[in-house]
Parts: C-alpha cells; sequence; structure tokens
C-alpha cells in the first residue's frame, strides 16, 4: 500500500478529531445538559466514533498483529483526548477534567469493540457470498 493510500485511511479520523477539537474550542455547551453527567455521555459517544475511525486506519494501513493494533489505537486515542483537554486549558470558561479524559478512553474502547463486530459482520458476509 502506497503511503498517501495508507494515509486516507485515517482521514475519517481526522476530520472527526477535527470536529472535536473544534466543538472543544468553543466556550459554553451549545445547549443546556439535561443532567450532570451528560457531557461525559458526549465525550464517550464523540470518541467512540473517532475509536471506530482510528481502527479503521490502523487495521487497513499496518502490518501489526491485531493486538498491537488494538493496543495502539488506544493509545492514540487517550493521547488524543488528553490534548483536547490540554486545548480546553486556554479556551475561556473551560476547565480541564481527567473524568474527561478516562470518558475518552471508555469511548475509544467501545468504538474499537463496535469495529471489531462491524469488520467481523464484513468479512462473514464476504465468505456468504463466495460460497
Amino acid at each position: 500500500m502506497k503511503p498517501w493510500t495508507k494515509a486516507l485511511c485515517f482521514l475519517p479520523a481526522a476530520l472527526h478529531y477535527g470536529l472535536i477539537f473544534a466543538l472543544s474550542a468553543q466556550s459554553t455547551f451549545p445547549f443546556e445538559a439535561p443532567f450532570s453527567s451528560f457531557d461525559k455521555l458526549v465525550h464517550i459517544g464523540l470518541y467512540a466514533l473517532l475509536g471506530v475511525f482510528l481502527a479503521f486506519g490502523m487495521f487497513k494501513s499496518t502490518r501489526l498483529s491485531p493486538g498491537r493494533r488494538t493496543a495502539l489505537t488506544l493509545a492514540v486515542g487517550a493521547a488524543l483526548g488528553a490534548l483536547d483537554e490540554i486545548h480546553q486549558s486556554y479556551v475561556p470558561l473551560r476547565i480541564p477534567d481527567i473524568l474527561d479524559v478516562l470518558a475518552d478512553i471508555a469511548g475509544i474502547a467501545a468504538g474499537l469493540i463496535a469495529f471489531g463486530f462491524l469488520a467481523r459482520a464484513v468479512a462473514g458476509r464476504g465468505r456468504n457470498k463466495s460460497s
């Protein structure tokens, strides 16, 4: 696989992280949170999708073992979550929170699990068509 093709595998993750970065640059939430931990659910949801996109990039573009790809996806996702919190420390009215990073990591893990199910479903569909 050519290097630019490998890079394209990460385009969905890069675009989605750009959205996360733009949202975290806002000083206030766009609407009133319905309950106190709502922001943690938002973090989990956004980072779960990021986890799916990162896993896609890792599994399509690297030849590492599945365990190493999974660990690398989790590590990159955790680093991006921490980077987002550092970024928020420079945004007026925003306060970085380690619990947000933990929610981000939980989201990345959920995204990895979802990617695993999706990958198996697609692989199973391909085997069924060839029989």
